[in-house]
């Protein structure tokens, strides 16, 4: 009998014991969220213009980029979202890609690969009222990614007209990869196109 109630108590003491454990766990946990929750509300932790490391950038100017990712003033560390400063980023037509980075306590790190643009597209879109020219800047991949303004072709790339009207897209992307093949292949003193 006096083993049964030994047994009994050992079962008892070891259900306490797990109960304490998970008690103790529980109040742990919950304390940790509470001090996390305290310091990202303080914004104690703030991420200043200066503490912001950009790279791969050429076309696209430092401010532009804080001003696009919403780094242009004070923000508090934890509230800052790669994901969406990436997007805010991506949002510029120079910009091909982004990497951002937090890094703890107080900096962020972006990485830019822009593209290169290799000649000007001129192009004409017609409708039935009246036609529409413009130039883009185009990589030697065929990519057209930003339509060009006065000034902004600084390296002097060669200009290509293609009609929208009579090509599709794969087609016009060919014709556009073999204009800057070819482009390539001539002396740098011809200006004939």
């Amino acid at each position: 009998m006096l083993k049964k109630i030994k047994k009994i108590f050992k079962i008892i003491g070891f259900f306490i014991s797990v109960y304490l454990l998970l008690f103790l766990f529980t109040a742990i946990a919950f304390k940790i969220h509470t001090i996390a929750n305290n310091i990202e509300k303080s914004e104690t932790v703030k991420v200043y213009p200066k503490n912001v490391t950009i790279m791969g950038n050429n076309h696209v100017s430092r401010e532009e980029i804080l001003l696009l990712a919403g780094l242009d003033c004070t923000k508090s560390y934890f509230s800052l979202d790669t994901k969406q400063i990436k997007l805010y980023i991506e949002t510029n037509r120079w910009v091909k890609n982004c990497f951002v980075e937090k890094i703890f306590p107080n900096k962020i790190k972006i990485l830019i690969e822009e593209y290169k643009p290799a000649i000007i597209v001129n192009s004409r879109k017609s409708s039935d009222k009246d036609s529409d020219y413009s130039l883009w800047f185009a990589g030697k991949d065929g990519v057209v990614f930003k339509k060009t303004f006065p000034l902004e072709n600084k390296e002097k790339l060669p200009i290509f007209y293609i009609d929208y009207n009579e090509v599709d897209k794969k087609e016009r992307v060919m014709k556009i990869k073999t204009a800057v093949k070819e482009l390539k292949l001539k002396p740098k003193d011809a200006t004939d196109v």
